[in-house]
């Protein structure tokens, strides 16, 4: 089992990373349209897991949330999507979002069909 998948209280504390001026620690745990949703600081990025594609679809209302200033550096941290375990999007600061993601206006986030295909089987099984 991932730290990521431990209870709250048996997880080691999320490490920052810089978010502007800022260095900040995540460790949130939500339900999301029945579905379990964590966001977490990791290995100098942001790391959300989500049981299945529909907390992922609402995650974007977390970035809202945030106060004024706080969202719009958040396109310079780092940031990996996994669904049903499998990484299936990221964001990395000065890399381009490629033609699946822009095609389905997910950019910045780059579209990886291979894992999306591999989280859809995991759902299923």
């Amino acid at each position: 089992m991932s730290d990521a998948a431990a209870p709250a209280d048996q997880r080691a504390d999320a490490p920052p990373v810089p978010v502007g001026d800022l260095r900040v620690a995540v460790d949130l745990d939500a339900t999301v349209e029945g579905e379990s949703l964590r966001v977490r600081t990791a290995d100098g990025r942001v790391e959300l897991f989500a049981d299945g594609f529909a907390a992922v679809r609402h995650a974007g209302a977390l970035r809202d949330a945030l106060p004024d200033g706080v969202g719009g550096t958040l396109d310079d941290v780092p940031l990996g999507v996994h669904v049903a375990g499998v990484e299936v999007a990221r964001a990395d600061p000065g890399v381009p979002a490629g033609p699946v993601s822009r095609a389905l206006g997910a950019a910045p986030l780059r579209i990886d069909v291979g894992g999306v295909v591999r989280a859809l089987v995991r759902r299923r099984g």
